[in-house]
């Protein structure tokens, strides 16, 4: 797209941590592109903020100031000059904007700036972001961009295969538990070290108290946009960890009432792809939802470390490991291995 003789604009949503902005800085040699990730900030900060970036990078006497609105900087950064970056990366897009409402009047900004006639030019635009439904509502029917975008695409964890080849372990049995400890999500992969064994690697990331990989999914809820009552989540993916996979009873191990609320919560989870649909071939339309963990690695934390709270603190994770992990985990393997299963007959 970045060599075609006119300007072109391409949409890339996933969750986070999935390898967003790494894909997108090692995509073009750096001389090619210019990128910006937006902060949880107000409009105005960064917008002052991606013009300084752009200042630095490129090395134009620019000053906040002389643009004040969000039309002003999509114009100044549709008309660089030729032998400026030919790629513009604008990352976590959502946060130029306090709402959805307000990503749809960036949205309408940007489309008034590209409707300006630029000649031939080539110039590819990437707004990327990590609230897919925000993202995604860009691209609908009756949106400003709707029809702009020549590429969008939804960036996916790893599958087993690409997951066992970043976990890099030889013994295939290590390769099929190491993705159904740590997932597909590549940040989780990239802090396997791979001349430790994978009972070492677990402990260190998963189980311990200060483990990297454990903290980054125990805080996974707390940054969602706009999600409240998040204990309330906590606990129905509990559940669903546990075994409870219709909605009844995950409403009676979790002790809430089933009702539209609960109803709301899960779909709510599917949408961020915490929960999935996991229905037989035959299910008929009328037949109870089942309902399962999609990520692997939040799904072994569910099992593993929320019911063991309390004894990681007095134990070390070692201990936990060799008392309760070790023995267990075949049993926990046999949905990762359906898992892996249909990753493999698709």
């Amino acid at each position: 797209l970045a060599q075609r003789p006119t300007p072109q604009l391409a949409l890339l949503t996933g969750r986070r941590r999935v390898g967003k902005t790494f894909l997108l800085t090692n995509s073009w040699p750096s001389e090619d592109f210019f990128l910006f990730t937006a902060a949880r900030v107000t409009p105005e900060a960064n917008r002052a903020q991606l013009i300084r970036d752009l200042a630095a990078w490129s090395g134009l006497d620019l000053r906040p100031s002389d643009y004040p609105s969000w039309r002003t900087v999509f114009d100044l950064l549709l008309s660089l000059a030729p032998d400026r970056p030919r790629v513009l990366v604008l990352d976590e897009f959502q946060y130029l904007a306090e709402d959805e409402q307000g990503v749809a009047a960036v949205a309408s900004e940007l489309n008034a700036a590209w409707e300006r006639p630029r000649g031939e030019k080539p110039l590819l635009m990437v707004l990327a972001g990590s609230v897919i439904s925000t993202m995604e509502a860009m691209a609908k029917g009756g949106a400003p961009l709707y029809g702009r975008f020549a590429w969008q695409h939804k960036l996916e964890p790893f599958d087993y295969w690409y997951a066992a080849e970043a976990a890099s372990f030889s013994s295939l049995r290590d390769r099929a538990i190491a993705y159904g400890a740590f997932g597909g999500t590549p940040r989780y992969l990239a802090a396997i070290d791979s001349g430790s064994t994978l009972a070492e690697n677990i402990q260190r990331l998963l189980l311990a108290r200060d483990g990297e990989v454990r903290a980054l999914l125990e805080t996974a809820l707390d940054q969602e946009d706009g999600l409240r009552d998040t204990a309330k989540y906590r606990t129905i993916l509990r559940a669903v960890a546990g075994g409870a996979t219709e909605r009844n009873e995950i409403a009676n191990r979790s002790g809430l009432t089933n009702d539209r609320g609960l109803r709301d919560k899960l779909d709510t989870l599917i949408e961020l792809g915490y929960l999935e649909r996991r229905d037989n071939v035959d299910a008929q339309p009328n037949d109870a939802v089942r309902y399962a963990i999609a990520n692997p690695a939040l799904r072994f934390h569910q099992r593993f470390v929320e019911p063991n709270r309390s004894l990681l603190e007095r134990q070390s994770a070692a201990q936990l490991w060799d008392a309760k992990v070790e023995s267990e985990v075949d049993q926990y393997m046999g949905l990762e291995f359906e898992r892996i299963g249909r990753q493999a007959y698709d």
